[in-house]
């Protein structure tokens, strides 16, 4: 099975050549519902990623709450509301490769081609 050129990690490395290893691949997500498709692909990266198509908000919190998750979310109510309480990211684009590059590039993730299809 051969990767479609458009998910090809190579363009976001050579795009981004200072890529610090801030929070390499121990980075743990928690994605909302509205971006099913980024969680798929973090997950393909080698990220850690919960990932549920229903989350309740007292759910998101639970689980926020008791790990050190970061909360990737397009809902603005959710990200206003939480981001002095929670680690929570706004992912602003609404498509994939955009997304992908928008949380590599300012969460400073640093890719591994040996975490490629490990979670």
């Amino acid at each position: 099975m051969t990767i479609p050129s458009l998910f090809n990690i190579s363009f976001l490395i050579k795009e981004n050549p200072f890529l610090k290893i801030v929070m390499s691949q121990s980075a743990l997500f928690l994605v909302d519902s509205t971006l099913g498709k980024l969680a798929k692909w973090l997950r393909i990266l080698g990220f850690d990623t919960l990932y549920r198509r229903h989350w309740s908000a007292h759910l998101i919190s639970v689980h926020l709450t008791d790990s050190e998750r970061i909360f990737l979310t397009r809902n603005i109510r959710l990200f206003e509301r939480w981001k002095g309480k929670y680690r929570v990211a706004f992912v602003s684009s609404d498509k994939l490769k955009e997304q992908l590059e928008e949380v590599i590039t300012n969460l400073q993730l640093a890719l591994d081609s040996n975490a490629l299809f490990t979670r």
